[in-house]
């Protein structure tokens, strides 16, 4: 579901019309939904970056209130806490996605122009990381030797760097499975229960990083 389609997801409700959610769910609405655990994939790559020597972290991520890129943030959040790794909220950044390519390079470019700038970064999606990668050829910052990467969300693109980039890569295979079975299995019975399912994503490790 996009952003403001609860009154969409209501009146499904309404209608009996049989429906799973995936990649995002509305928590104030009780209905089926089997989707990607953003919190813990979250929270494992950054955790990774914590053990490959990184504590300075920044996020890269839109401004919109959906529920799956708020759970990324919060596991970014108390991932650093955890290993009492200092939270700078400089290196936070939250862009409208509607003028993303603009604002996303003078983010970077402010954040690599630092005294002590950034040294790793958690992209909260694919397109994010696309561009990113764009953005640090175009001013000639190198991953991993200025810069260490890692992505939510996996792309083909990734693979082709200089420095294939490390990713939260989601089961989107499972994920569609249960949905099939979810749907079927509601289908005969007069008041199903909802099925409320998060599957944990898997961390892909390349090189972005820098494997230290």
């Amino acid at each position: 579901p996009a952003e403001e389609s609860e009154s969409t997801i209501l009146e499904l409700k309404r209608n009996k019309t049989p429906f799973v959610l995936i990649d995002r769910y509305f928590p104030r609405i009780d209905t089926n939904y089997i989707v990607t655990d953003n919190y813990t994939g979250s929270y494992k790559a950054t955790e990774h970056l914590i053990k490959q020597g990184y504590r300075r972290i920044g996020f890269i991520g839109f401004n919109i209130a959906l529920n799956n890129y708020r759970e990324r943030m919060n596991g970014f959040r108390d991932a650093m806490r955890k290993n009492k790794v200092r939270i700078d909220t400089d290196w936070i950044i939250q862009f409208d996605y509607r003028r993303r390519s603009f604002q996303l390079k003078e983010n970077i470019r402010t954040l690599m122009s630092q005294k002590d700038p950034v040294r790793a970064l958690l992209l909260a999606n694919n397109n994010i990381g696309i561009e990113t990668l764009i953005i640090l050829n175009d001013l000639k910052i190198r991953v991993p030797q200025d810069i260490a990467l890692v992505c939510f969300d996996d792309d083909p693109a990734f693979q082709l760097y200089n420095s294939p980039v490390t990713v939260i890569s989601q089961k989107t295979d499972e994920i569609a499975e249960q949905c099939v079975e979810t749907l079927f299995s509601g289908m005969g019975s007069p008041k199903p229960e909802f099925v409320k399912t998060l599957i944990e994503p898997e961390l892909v490790i390349r090189k972005s990083c820098g494997n230290k």
